[in-house]
C-alpha cells in the first residue's frame, strides 16, 4: 500500500447562526379617524359665512347682498380647495410611509438571508466573509 502526501487544512467550526430575533415594525395604519376635526373645522367657516350672508340680505341693499353671496360663495370654494388638498396630501403621506416600511421590510429580509448564508457557507468550506474556499491556496 502506497502513501500519498495530502495535506489537507484542519476543518474549522462553522459560525453560529446568530440567534437574535429580527424585530419588524408594525405596518403603517390605513389613516382612521385622521379627518374626523378636520371635516368641522371646515364646515364652521362655511356656516358662518352663511349666516353672515343672511343677516346682510335682511339689510335690502343690493350691493351688500351681493357682497354677503359673494362671500358665501368664496368661503364655499375655498372649503372644496382645502378638503381636496388635504385628501391629496394624506395619500401622498401613505404612500410615503407604505414605501419606507417596504424599504425596511426588503433590508430586513436581506439581513435574514445573510445571516442564513453564513452558516451554510462555513458548512460548505468557504469563508463566511469573503466567499472564497478556504483552503484553496497552494501549498508547497
Amino acid at each position: 500500500m502506497t502513501r500519498l502526501a495530502f495535506h489537507r487544512p484542519p476543518r474549522f467550526a462553522p459560525p453560529e447562526p446568530s440567534n437574535e430575533p429580527v424585530t419588524l415594525p408594525l405596518p403603517p395604519e390605513a389613516g382612521k379617524g385622521r379627518n374626523a376635526g378636520g371635516w368641522l373645522a371646515m364646515i364652521l367657516p362655511v356656516l358662518s359665512s352663511v349666516g353672515m350672508a343672511g343677516y346682510m340680505v335682511t339689510f335690502g341693499r343690493p350691493v351688500i347682498i351681493a357682497f354677503g353671496l359673494l362671500f358665501v360663495v368664496v368661503s364655499v370654494g375655498v372649503t372644496i380647495a382645502m378638503r381636496s388638498q388635504m385628501r391629496s396630501s394624506n395619500r401622498r403621506d401613505a404612500r410615503r410611509q407604505r414605501a419606507r416600511y417596504r424599504a425596511h421590510l426588503e433590508q430586513a429580509r436581506g439581513t435574514a438571508r445573510a445571516n442564513a448564508r453564513r452558516p451554510a457557507r462555513g458548512q460548505r468550506g468557504q469563508s463566511p466573509e469573503s466567499g472564497e474556499a478556504v483552503g484553496d491556496q497552494h501549498v508547497p
